[in-house]
């Protein structure tokens, strides 16, 4: 440390080589003259309690002194205290003194319990630990301390004094804690910067102005606020901590002489003042300090960018980066020295510019296209073009990089210079150290002479061959060599002599292998340089390999999770659609057949839904493991996703082939399986589709299995169905059905009509069920029971159903409006819509939307639904019943659900089926089934509406039953809203029920 500096903790702070010996009687001077201007501002007429600015000062030094020391500067503390009250005569003041202590001792203990001063605060997360720690908390035990030495005061003046007192000891704590600890980390840097002649002119100014403006401005703290703001994002943290302690001092000075005098006419202005004072002061500091870190957080990342610029650019290896275009966006200085070239001169060209012509075409051809496929390469010989002219032989490795999206962003390659190894290869040769060389390396290396006799071999080679090296001096590398290809397993020309013949570098393909006379196979990559004299005639050869074993082994099982199913390790569609490809060109070449089988679980959602998607992918492999060991080797199965399946099945003489593998798969797949200690039955349906019958490309044959699946998935499941030509014409009337119904959905085709629920015992309408039908432009009105079915499969049933929701909401309330009472809405439900995740969200808010009583509202959903959705639909349906909404279940005694399930539902309303109520004149059977759900309905306390009343007879035993609510033709047909009046009015008139209306 030099002469003049002190250290305050971990840091030098430059003083006077007067006081050298010790910080302490400077830091008494500056606790007094600081006391000294708060007591005799608060003496004057127009304080309200003392901005104390001497804890501020007193909590930052002593938060770097050990806490062994910490009772001297406490007691200089208490001294400068003690002094200030006696210059300026407050002898009963003095004992005051005590809790300045308490505050100063609890803010310095936080600070350095917490560690938050180890930084200077031009950070808001760390000005917002100094400030709770340091200022806050220990502003609120100085005003509690201070209460209790004043006399008795009642409860509000208690509250008002208190928080006036700590207001006091923040304000002062705020202007001085943040400059002090941000001083003393800088140290002689940061007083430099703060002691600069412009830095002097902006205290100057804005001191000038904090007494200024509270003299000719209205509301001075807003003006004073923007100051302080501009101030902290102009000059920065430092700056913006004396402003706000200059404008807290000036304002202090004007409030105690009476220049600037809030008005303190009622209880609380006072505290109300100064907080607003505060929040004048504190805000800038917040500012300043968030201006700083982002500036630092710039800082460093444009350093790390000129790092990284950097580092690329000197780095000792050969690089370069290309763009997706093939044009080179950064070069290393060593790429430039290798080829003698400037920056300026390559970079915007393509790459392939700089390679030899034979290099040139091979990238163009074979490397570039399985590049930008597979996204990387490793070991590509290539030869560059000097500037000179001269080659440059090398090895290429590059990865490519691609967007979240998937495109090409841009690849970068490392390059390794063989000229100098193949030159150094040639040269050690014919020297004492060659040998030495060869045992260091970790490549194998094997030298011939002019006619393709070993010299010599080194260790890695040795253990590779499985010879030794006398074993192979003088033999011919044909003969000890044995390279074949890994596809073919055809044995390969000897590159030796290849390289003699041609004298030139050889290099091998990349499926190369090696086999040991011992019978174990590498993968290699290699290269063979010829050796020359100085009159370039050839001497020998040096041939270069390494083991890349496990990197082709990597490559290949990248390359299997690429055409396989992850789940399942099943073929996937890009590898299927290939098969089903070369099987379309086999056929049309030797007129063969085949087929492929679209495959899909039954009910497989109920699996997921009550034992969990882990138990599902359980199923999913049994499942793959079945279908792989009934079909031949020659076959394949392939997993689509979910629980789709697809078989290929090639090669089949006659059509019935593929009906006896379909019954073999349902037999093999309806085998039990226990999930989650419990035995699952399964079953399938399958879609058969056959070459050439059927399609002629892997597009039509697929799509002709899938409609032959779903047709047999509507015959009742677990079966097979082959595809006609029929079944085309369901599909393609299917998919222009499914265009009209989204046109309609467009403009607004359809409409609602509404069948009255009538009770009969009070000849009143009770209730609306709401039916929907489209009103086709060219077609008149069409029956829901011609397009339900198409917008469920096509999911279009979900937009549809909000807006029949929608309608019958709206209607109710104007029904509700015109005085036709509070009548139960009816709307039938889909099981695709139970399932969508936001059927219940989008219910809940339309129903706080339209304001409409939940209670009015019925969800009718079919007995079938229940018994095949399971778990999922009672769960939704609970969620609906929380809602306040009924509930109601349609076709009921159509599903066989059993009482139990009437007892576990949460239902309100049960609808019996008309298959039951149609034969009831002539049916005694049907009328006890009747009977007893009305008898189990009323016993449940469910309302029991019969549904299908169509003739007086069905009427008059209902009656005789107890059946109070019908609905049906004889009482009333469904009709559009602008009729229901009439039909109301035709219910409850005198005079019998409506008789039935002849069909229009």
């Amino acid at each position: 440390m030099h002469s003049g500096s002190t250290r305050w903790g971990r840091f030098d702070v430059w003083w006077p080589p007067a006081v050298l010996s010790s910080g302490l009687p400077l830091f008494g001077l500056g606790y007094f003259l600081l006391s000294v201007l708060a007591l005799s501002l608060s003496q004057q007429p127009g304080h309200l309690a003392p901005l104390w600015y001497a804890n501020g000062l007193a909590v930052a030094l002593l938060v770097y002194q050990p806490p062994r020391q910490w009772w001297v500067w406490l007691l200089m503390a208490a001294l400068a205290h003690l002094a200030a009250h006696l210059v300026l005569g407050d002898g009963a003041g003095m004992a005051q003194g005590w809790p300045h202590l308490a505050v100063i001792l609890l803010g310095s203990t936080l600070l350095q319990r917490y560690r938050v001063h180890l930084e200077a605060p031009d950070d808001p997360a760390r000005l917002g630990w100094v400030v709770l720690l340091g200022v806050l908390l220990p502003g609120l035990l100085g005003a509690a301390l201070d209460l209790l030495m004043l006399p008795n005061l009642g409860l509000a003046e208690t509250l008002e004094t208190g928080a006036v007192r700590f207001e006091g000891l923040v304000l002062g704590s705020v202007a001085t804690l943040p400059l002090s600890l941000w001083l003393l980390e800088r140290g002689r840097t940061g007083l430099a910067e703060l002691l600069s002649v412009d830095e002097l002119a902006v205290w100057l100014l804005v001191l000038l102005l904090a007494v200024l403006v509270p003299l000719w401005l209205p509301s001075p703290l807003l003006y004073l606020s923007v100051l302080l703001m501009a101030l902290a994002l102009l000059r920065g943290f430092g700056s913006a901590a004396v402003g706000v302690w200059l404008v807290s001092v000036a304002l202090g000075v004007s409030m105690a002489n009476g220049v600037f005098q809030p008005p303190l006419t009622a209880r609380w202005e006072a505290p109300l003042f100064y907080l607003a004072l505060l929040l004048t002061l504190l805000p800038p500091l917040l500012l300043a300090a968030s201006v700083a870190a982002r500036r630092q957080a710039m800082q460093r990342l444009s350093e790390s960018e000129q790092r990284y610029r950097a580092l690329y650019r000197h780095t000792p290896a050969m690089m370069h980066s290309i763009g997706p275009d093939g044009r080179l966006l950064n070069v290393s200085e060593l790429w430039l020295q290798k080829l003698g070239y400037q920056e300026h001169e390559v970079l915007g060209r393509k790459s392939v510019d700089f390679l030899s012509p034979d290099s040139r075409r091979q990238a163009l051809e074979q490397v570039l296209p399985r590049f930008e496929r597979e996204g990387h390469c490793a070991h590509v010989p290539y030869q560059w073009l000097r500037r000179d002219g001269q080659p440059l032989d090398t090895l290429l490795s590059a990865i490519l990089e691609r967007d979240a999206d998937g495109h090409f962003v841009r690849s970068m390659a490392v390059i390794e210079d063989l000229t100098e190894r193949n030159l150094l290869a040639t040269e050690l040769a014919a020297s004492e150290l060659f040998e030495v060389t060869l045992r260091l390396i970790g490549d194998g290396v094997i030298t011939t002479d002019a006619y393709g006799y070993i010299d010599l071999i080194n260790p890695v080679a040795e253990a590779m061959l499985g010879c030794s090296r006398t074993e192979a001096h003088g033999q011919p590398l044909a003969q000890m060599l044995h390279l074949f290809d890994e596809h073919t397993g055809e044995r390969l020309v000897d590159p030796v002599q290849r390289c003699l013949a041609e004298q030139r570098y050889v290099g091998l393909q990349q499926s190369v292998m090696l086999r040991s006379r011992d019978g174990q196979d590498y993968a290699i990559q290699h290269t063979v340089t010829p050796i020359q004299s100085r009159d370039d005639q050839v001497l020998g050869t040096v041939m270069v390999f390494q083991d890349v074993s496990v990197t082709r082994a990597l490559s290949a099982r990248m390359s299997h999770l690429a055409e396989h199913d992850a789940l399942t390790d099943l073929p996937n569609r890009l590898l299927l659609q290939d098969r089903i490809a070369q099987c379309c060109q086999r056929g049309q070449r030797e007129a063969t057949r085949f087929a492929v089988m679209m495959l899909d679980l039954d009910h497989f959602k109920h699996v997921n839904d009550t034992y969990g998607h882990t138990a599902g992918d359980t199923l999913l492999r049994v499942v793959a493991d079945r279908l792989a060991n009934t079909l031949r080797a020659s076959d394949t199965v392939c997993r689509l996703g979910g629980d789709e399946f697809v078989i290929l099945l090639a090669d089949l003489p006659v059509g019935d082939d593929a009906a006896d593998v379909a019954e073999k798969i349902l037999r093999e797949v309806a085998r039990p399986v226990e999930l989650a200690m419990a035995m699952v039955d399964l079953s399938v349906s399958l879609g058969i589709a056959t070459f050439p019958e059927d399609g002629a490309d892997p597009e039509t044959l697929m799509r002709h299995a899938d409609t032959a699946m779903y047709r047999a998935k509507r015959d009742g499941r677990n079966g097979y169905c082959f595809f006609t030509r029929a079944m085309d014409d369901v599909a393609m009337h299917r998919l222009a059905l499914e265009q009209d119904l989204r046109t309609a959905l467009a403009n607004g085709e359809f409409t609602l009509h509404f069948q009255p629920v009538i009770n009969v015992a009070q000849r009143q309408v009770v209730g609306a069920e709401a039916l929907v039908r489209w009103q086709r432009p060219s077609g008149g009105l069409v029956a829901p029971g011609r397009f339900m079915p198409t917008a469920e499969e096509s999911h279009l049933i979900l937009p549809l159903g909000r807006w029949v929701m929608r309608q019958a909401c709206e209607q109710h309330l104007q029904w509700r409006d015109h005085g036709f009472g509070l009548i139960r809405m009816s709307v039938n439900v889909s099981p695709i819509e139970l399932e969508d995740p936001q059927f219940v969200p989008h219910l809940t808010e339309l129903l706080g939307e339209l304001d409409i009583d939940s209670s009015f509202l019925e969800i009718e959903i079919t007995e079938a639904t229940l018994m095949h959705e399971g778990v999922g639909a009672l769960a939704v349906l609970h969620q609906i019943k929380a809602l306040g909404v009924r509930i109601a279940v349609d076709d009921f005694g159509a599903g066989y659900s059993s009482l139990s399930d009437l007892k576990r539902l949460p239902l309100d309303t049960i609808k019996i089926d008309a298959s039951f109520v149609r034969p009831l004149a002539d049916s005694p059977a049907d009328r006890e089934i009747v009977r007893a759900i009305l008898t189990v309905g009323q016993g449940l306390g469910l309302r029991v509406i019969a549904e299908g009343v169509e003739s007086p007879e069905q009427f008059n035993v209902l009656q005789t039953l107890g059946c109070v609510e019908m609905q049906g033709h004889l009482l009333a047909r469904a009709a559009p809203a602008a009729m229901w009046r009439k039909l109301v009015n035709a219910i409850t008139m005198p005079g019998g029920l409506p008789r039935p209306s002849r069909e229009e």
